[in-house]
């Protein structure tokens, strides 16, 4: 499965060249960075099989190019996040793949931004079937491109209306049945409460026409009230309202909620959030911040077109000096979706993850992580799902050449599935990153 996205990446990086050089007449260029990786691994069971079965060995290699950066100029913003990745295995020749994946967006309009323009791309692997093996034949590649319109106005001291509409285009290389396109309108009404203090109202909604399905279009509406504080060490905020999502069969309202707390003590730092809101199949995944897999999986492909809810609770802690040289992390987040076509595809998902670095000298540093995952299908018996269980070890050497950095990896992933089954494998390898360009 080979991927034609040269010409989008070199337009970014096109882009990029020539706004860097117009942005930085205004004397607000916030920086820019190109680099290049490549990362070589020795995998023992590349095709995922369960230990009763052959398992083939191969070095796999993943060459990288990226794209990382923030400018922003008086009359335009630009904002990067890409990679342009070749794939190369010695065994399993099929699964060799280029992809871009990341996120691209321009902002165009006055300093003040109270109307402007935003153009964005976003390109992603999603997972078609999250209980089948995170293979390559198990993963579709989707791309949104996005056209918004907004506008602020000012109404009276600490009062601001807003107004946005747009346009999205939904595209899949393989799951054509999820193609869409979507149009979106909202407005908001701020109110400045006090100088740390905002509440207001908000109302969104959108349409989504599916391209290759007759009769499953999609009307999504909500309506919220919001209060958000923002102190020196603690902010929180919260979101209360409903949300009501309709196609040509079904009509589901529920109670759309969101709470987030984020309390700073020195370098420590916890976040806690929980979200609730209705959604539908036609992105394949929605992003949850570092708490995402490398595949997403939240809201099914494979030919599954549905609405569904999802309810979402996070907790994340992390200090930046727990010693004199290291800092560590723990993230917890819990989900689940509840389908209303196909309430046998009802899920739940616990997601843990841990993180610790140390960096005794600037020469070099140790990182260790670990994940684990718990996946079910509640509505099924027996049930069916996996836990699984990964970790990787690695030494880094920072300035092994100027610009360059080294570094050395292993790892392990296990899956077991339910009621029965499972595989695991072992890797290790080797990451050579060069920094190309920095401004």
């Amino acid at each position: 499965m080979r991927k034609k996205y040269y010409a989008l990446f070199v337009f970014a990086l096109g882009g990029t060249g020539t706004g860097g050089q117009a942005l930085a007449q205004t004397g607000d260029l916030l920086g820019l960075r190109i680099d290049a990786a490549i990362d070589v691994r020795s995998v023992d069971n590349a095709a995922l099989r369960p230990d009763s079965e052959e398992q083939i060995k191969e070095t796999q290699t993943f060459a990288t190019l990226s794209a990382d950066g923030h400018l922003k100029g008086e009359w335009s913003e630009f904002n990067t996040e890409y990679r342009l990745e070749n794939r190369r295995h010695s065994e399993i020749s099929e699964n060799d793949e280029t992809v871009i994946l990341g996120d691209l967006k321009l902002i165009l309009g006055p300093q003040h931004r109270r109307y402007y323009l935003e153009l964005s791309h976003s390109s992603r692997e999603v997972s078609i079937d999250p209980l089948a093996e995170d293979l390559p034949s198990n993963r579709d590649n989707r791309e949104i491109y996005s056209v918004s319109a907004h506008g602020d106005l000012i109404s009276g001291r600490g009062n601001t209306l807003s107004l946005w509409a747009g346009a999205s285009d939904i595209k899949f290389d393989e799951n054509k049945t999820n193609e869409s396109r979507r149009f979106s309108v909202g407005a908001s009404f701020d109110h400045a409460v006090s100088p740390v203090s905002v509440s207001g109202v908000v109302l969104t909604g959108y349409e989504l026409k599916y391209q290759n399905l007759d009769n499953s279009d999609v009307q999504y509406g909500r309506a919220a009230v919001y209060w958000r504080t923002a102190l020196r060490r603690i902010s929180y905020g919260a979101e209360i309202g409903g949300n009501n999502i309709k196609s040509d069969t079904d009509s589901t309202t529920s109670p759309s909620i969101s709470a987030d707390l984020t309390y700073r003590s020195g370098l420590q730092t916890l976040l806690v959030a929980y979200n609730q809101y209705l959604s539908d199949t036609s992105q394949g995944g929605q992003e949850t911040g570092r708490f995402q897999p490398r595949v997403e999986v939240d809201g099914r492909l494979g030919d599954v077109v549905d609405q569904y809810r999802l309810q979402r609770f996070v907790v994340s802690w992390t200090h930046d000096q727990i010693c004199a040289v290291c800092t560590m992390s723990i993230d917890l987040a819990l989900d689940q979706e509840t389908y209303v076509t196909f309430p046998e595809l009802d899920s739940r998902e616990m997601r843990t993850g841990f993180e610790f670095d140390y960096k005794p000298s600037r020469y070099w540093g140790l990182s260790l992580g670990a994940n684990f995952r718990d996946f079910q299908e509640v509505k099924v018996e027996p049930r069916t799902g996996y836990d699984e269980r990964q970790w990787e070890l690695s030494v880094n050497f920072p300035q092994i050449v100027r610009n360059g950095m080294l570094e050395l990896f292993t790892g392990n992933v296990k899956r077991d599935l339910k009621p029965a089954g499972g595989y695991d494998y072992n890797y290790v390898g080797a990451r050579f990153i060069y920094r190309l360009y920095e401004r």
